[in-house]
């Protein structure tokens, strides 16, 4: 039986014990490997099983699953997709069509954090009781409270499953990784991580929006964040990132340690000294460094708001995740003010009302609704 046979049954959850031990042989030999597992994992959840044809779309299909691989390795990653091309498809000739999944829909309230876990199962954390995460398998996933997610005493699994924890605006939480390192999320972020990190190879988690990490020293198994195509590779280190949606650079702070950064050409990193803050432009992966004082990055850990030189509209933004509000500027004269300012558990009244002492206008909240005049 080859490879792409194993696979189609490891899906359907179909090996004995000699065809798993071969199908972990083969996920573990590379990234790629896991990528493509995963991306066909992710699909079968939406779409319920594995067709299998023999045909051309089948390379078309594969190929649409494989994101995010740098530019050296793709020669590599098409001689993969021809390999097992035959044999397993995603998308159906001429397009694809969504399979409806079993799952019953659940309200879940849009200001809980959420898991999303690996089976499709989507769990709002509460914020009181302490709780065991358990997957459709009923494996023991990990342990949750008000304001952290444990997966230390994750039980080992054959199969590498990844969550997704999100966090909404006006609201942080921690993730405590299984090899121990401390994520803290600030609001409005997301991070994807596996329950369990493999034996070989890189630690790599995905963050959208802003975290500080706590890495635990692991030399044979760098740490890797992936942040918007910036990879941040360290071995053991505490360092802030931030990289939301709608900025247009990601910024990492080192408190301590060292980080190597890198776009797409791996052959360009650099490398980031404590007390320094890389500023990374995305659209030409151009660094700067310059010196900072750390603690400024990281005090939203402590509720506090620092504001650097930013014009009032990107204030907003901050505002509306920090606080979990959503603001309205009428005030023309307040779009292009720049201000540099710094608020420890305060209130939203309380800065509104400091900006007012420097440009005097009106406001009026109703709930989470603010309107700026």
């Amino acid at each position: 039986m080859d490879i792409a046979e194993i696979i189609i049954k490891k899906l359907n959850n179909q090996l004995n014990e000699e065809e798993n031990k071969a199908f972990i042989e083969w996920f573990e030999s590379s990234d790629e490997n896991q990528a493509v597992f995963e991306r066909l994992k992710e699909a079968k959840t939406q779409r319920g099983n594995i067709p299998v044809i023999d045909d051309l779309d089948s390379v078309l299909a594969l190929d649409k699953l494989i994101l995010n691989y740098r530019a050296k390795r793709k020669k590599r990653l098409i001689f993969s997709i021809m390999k097992y091309a035959s044999i397993v498809v995603i998308f159906l000739v001429g397009g694809y069509s969504i399979w409806q999944y079993s799952r019953p829909n659940i309200v879940i309230d849009p200001n809980s954090v959420t898991l999303n876990m690996g089976d499709g199962k989507i769990i709002a954390l509460s914020s009181n009781n302490l709780q065991n995460i358990i997957d459709d398998s009923g494996n023991f996933v990990g342990t949750s409270n008000q304001s952290e997610i444990d997966y230390t005493k994750t039980v080992t699994q054959d199969e590498i499953a990844y969550n997704c924890l999100k966090v909404p605006n006006g609201k942080n939480f921690n993730v405590r990784l299984s090899d121990g390192t401390l994520v803290h999320l600030n609001a409005g972020s997301s991070l994807k991580y596996p329950t369990k990190f493999c034996k070989k190879g890189f630690r790599k988690v995905t963050l959208l929006g802003e975290a500080f990490f706590e890495v635990s020293k692991d030399k044979k198994h760098p740490f890797v964040v992936n942040a918007n195509n910036l990879n941040i590779t360290v071995l053991g280190t505490k360092f802030n990132v931030s990289s939301y949606p709608e900025d247009t650079t990601i910024n990492t702070v080192l408190v301590e340690g060292s980080v190597k950064l890198a776009g797409k050409d791996e052959k360009k990193a650099q490398f980031l000294k404590p007390g320094f803050k890389a500023e990374w432009t995305t659209n030409n992966e151009k660094i700067a460094f310059s010196k900072v004082d750390t603690s400024v990055y990281t005090k939203w850990m402590e509720k506090g708001l620092v504001i650097d030189e930013l014009p009032f509209d990107k204030i907003i933004t901050k505002l509306e995740r920090f606080y979990g509000v959503k603001i309205e500027n009428r005030n023309q004269n307040l779009k292009e003010q720049i201000y540099t300012a710094e608020f420890s558990n305060k209130t939203i009244n309380q800065v509104l009302d400091t900006f007012r002492v420097d440009t005097p206008f009106e406001y009026k909240m109703t709930n989470n609704q603010i309107i700026i005049y």
